[in-house]
């Protein structure tokens, strides 16, 4: 009988947890942006924004206090190893720079805006 019990707790536990892998991650972070960026035609000055990413959406908000700045498509690409500092991946654009990805640091994953172009910089955040 005790067995039994022990058999049941073990499979819901594992019911548990696989349904839990089926709702995608969402990541919200505060970060700081270093330089003005365009994102998603949007310009977003310089400074300290929310971050809200839906991996399963793909879904990614700017956010100042309750407003959102700006909004745009998004997914995750891994890393060969995690990451030593907040990383900004920008290409130039004429005058403006525009953000075609986040990595945070101790991250081993980088999210990528959804955007066409070419190769990119990255930028680092203190």
């Amino acid at each position: 009988m005790r067995k039994m019990i022990n058999l049941v707790v073990i499979v819901a536990v594992v019911c548990l947890l696989s349904t839990l892998t089926v709702f995608g991650k969402d990541k919200s972070e505060f970060i700081n942006l270093p330089q003005d960026v365009v994102i998603n035609g949007t310009l977003v000055k310089k400074g300290a924004y929310k971050l809200k990413f839906d991996e399963k959406t793909g879904e990614l908000l700017l956010m100042r206090g309750s407003k959102v700045v700006a909004k745009t498509n998004a997914r995750l690409e891994k890393r060969e190893e995690k990451a030593d500092r907040t990383e900004f991946s920008t290409f130039s654009n004429g005058s403006q720079n525009e953000l075609r990805g986040i990595t945070f640091r101790g991250e081993n994953e980088k999210i990528v805006l959804s955007q066409g172009g070419a190769a990119s910089q990255p930028a680092t955040a203190q």
